[in-house]
């Protein structure tokens, strides 16, 4: 049964103009009477509103274990305007004005910023969300398999350390090269103590902290439930100034702060059920779930792939986990836009000899409106969901830097030892599970 609730409310604004004659003896200086004008617009409260569905006996299916979801809608808004208090004149031939009250607001009301259009964009964050959260159910602390599979690369980058950089500087001792030959060389080698650094030991140590951890951590939860989530967020701003007029003003100067944000999360309640064994093998990635991910990330250039598609993550989604019982999902939108209005310089020209302008200022208006939508029981997408991340200007040269070496090792005119290639293909798959470094 749906039911819809609501707290708060919201008021309309107003603004008075009020005029004086001129002073004596062009005028009697006398107050002809303030004019109020009301505008529908909503310009300060706040108004909350909850629409959900009621479940008869909730608390008792509560106390008994069931899992109960259900589809929610919240809306937000809260408005503040702070008054202007602008003031012209006194001129001898045209007298005074005054104007005040919720005028910052008005401007606000025809002066709206649009929002970006995110519909395509959170139908595809949904599905990258609840891709994420899929995968990490009964997720493993370190991938066992892998770090198995590459031993041997790991104890050649070990064994010989900065090989290929300290060949490359002995080849020009004793030589006579030209500066850009000399200064190419220093930058080859440069280079590649800066990859191993980056992509072979920093993360051999992250894996040792995270086989640490699978030792501390691995024990047996009988029957627990857990909650694995997935999310992804958009933002995007605007600032400018607009020229506008406002009635009883040659000018205004409206300035505008715009922010929109969008999140999509998503959730997946399930149980997990395990042993000692159980645990340890989960912990340690070396179930046999765990081989088609292990595979995968042995694929040279699958971080490639990866920064376009969430194909790891998908991957490891679809796949059963053994001792996992999945009782419920939901999936999260969450869209919020500030705006923020002030008024600069506002201007009133009288005609009326001498010819004058007069300036004031103030007033500000601010709106923060917040929507909420819950959705439950969906499914994995049948494909695997665009990466819709942003990637940083660092990544984005490692992966250059990673791809023009790995075409270098590969040139047939002059092919190097596998030794030398080992550790570069180490830093290849140890970038696809530390993308963050």
């Amino acid at each position: 049964m749906s039911r819809y609730r609501e707290r708060g409310d919201l008021t309309s604004g107003s603004y008075r103009t009020q005029d004086w004659d001129p002073p004596p003896p062009n005028g009697s200086g006398g107050t002809p009477g303030p004019v109020t004008v009301s505008f529908p617009t909503k310009v300060a409260g706040s108004l909350e509103t909850i629409l959900d569905t009621s479940t008869p006996g909730f608390s008792k299916l509560r106390a008994k274990g069931s899992v109960i979801m259900s589809p929610v809608v919240q809306t937000f808004d809260k408005r503040t305007s702070t008054p202007s208090n602008w003031s012209f004149g006194t001129h001898p031939l045209w007298g005074r004005r005054a104007i005040s009250g919720d005028c910052c607001a008005f401007l606000a009301s025809s002066h709206a910023a649009s929002p970006p259009d995110w519909s395509e964009k959170l139908s595809i964050a949904r599905d990258e969300a609840v891709v994420m959260a899929h995968s990490r159910i009964a997720d493993v602390t370190t991938q066992g398999l892998v770090s198995v599979a590459e031993a041997k690369k790991t104890a050649a980058m070990l064994r010989s350390p900065f090989q290929r950089s300290r060949d490359l500087v002995s080849d020009m001792v004793g030589r006579r090269l030209r500066y850009l030959k000399k200064g190419m060389k220093y930058a080859e080698a440069s280079l590649n103590a800066y990859l191993e650094v980056r992509f072979g030991f920093q993360p051999f140590l992250y894996e040792m902290a995270a086989t640490a951890k699978a030792y501390n951590t691995a024990r047996p939860t009988g029957t627990t439930r857990y909650v694995a989530r997935g999310s992804r967020k958009f933002t995007s701003e605007m600032r400018d100034t607009i020229a506008t007029s406002f009635p009883g003003t040659t000018s205004v100067q409206l300035n505008r702060d715009c922010s929109w944000e969008a999140k999509v999360a998503a959730g997946v309640l399930y149980e997990l059920t395990e042993d000692m064994d159980a645990a340890r093998a989960r912990a340690y990635g070396l179930r046999l779930v765990d081989l088609p991910s292990a595979l995968y990330e042995l694929v040279p250039f699958s971080f490639v792939l990866d920064r376009y598609l969430r194909a790891g993550d998908w991957l490891n989604a679809i796949i059963p986990k053994p001792g996992v019982s999945v009782k419920g999902g939901w999936v999260t939108t969450t869209t919020k836009q500030t705006n923020n209005f002030t008024v600069g310089q506002v201007a009133c020209h009288v005609n009326n000899d001498p010819p004058t302008t007069y300036r004031s200022s103030g007033g500000s208006y601010n709106e923060v409106i917040r929507y909420k939508s819950r959705s439950v029981d969906f499914g994995l997408p049948t494909l695997p969901p665009i990466n819709t991340g942003e990637h940083s200007l660092v990544q984005l040269v490692d992966e250059i830097a990673l791809t023009a070496q790995v075409f270098k090792t590969f040139d047939v005119k002059n092919l190097r030892r596998w030794e030398t290639y080992a550790p570069k293909k180490r830093w290849i798959s140890l970038y696809r599970r530390h993308p963050t470094l």
